[in-house]
């Protein structure tokens, strides 16, 4: 049986490698932006310094429950594809929710905007606005996650043949 990647001599050769290390900055990227920037976020809507510096920490608690999450249910339940799966759509679907729902809302002892909690589950400038730049990030990995891991030739012509069917 021929090896797959007989022939190849280049990186570029390779287009799910250089779309995964893509998706890998991007979510990594995105990872930060909230953990970085939620203080801040939080104290634009008026919420006092004291009571704002306890969301990262929300926010890295909830990455460590997945990942412990993933440890236990991966792969005897389910596989890491269908997990990247679930997780980059949920990402969008609650970075959505961050610009869409608002309303002040108390849980864990804090009084706080709903977006807040969105933006904590997604641990999953004007301070709102700027997180537009999850959207596209997370719509690349869930393309990632859907098309992109599959991607083995740089090749159009097979996309427009996969659509076409």
């Amino acid at each position: 049986m021929a090896d797959a990647n007989s022939g190849k001599t280049s990186i570029i050769q390779f287009p799910h490698l250089i779309l995964g290390a893509v998706a890998i900055f991007l979510h990594v990227g995105s990872q930060v932006t909230g953990i970085n920037t939620v203080i801040g976020y939080a104290q634009s809507l008026d919420m006092p310094l004291l009571e704002a510096k306890v969301f990262p920490s929300y926010i890295l608690g909830i990455t460590m429950f997945g990942f412990l999450l993933g440890i236990v249910l991966i792969p005897k339940f389910i596989n890491h594809l269908n997990v990247l799966r679930i997780c980059t759509t949920s990402a969008i679907v609650l970075t959505l929710l961050f610009f869409i729902v608002h309303g002040q809302v108390t849980f864990l002892g804090h009084t706080a905007d709903l977006s807040i909690w969105f933006l904590v589950l997604l641990g999953l400038s004007n301070p709102h606005s700027a997180y537009w730049v999850l959207l596209p990030c997370y719509i690349y990995l869930v393309y990632y996650a859907y098309y992109g891991y599959s991607v083995r030739n740089w090749s159009l012509k097979k996309i427009v043949s996969i659509s076409n069917k």
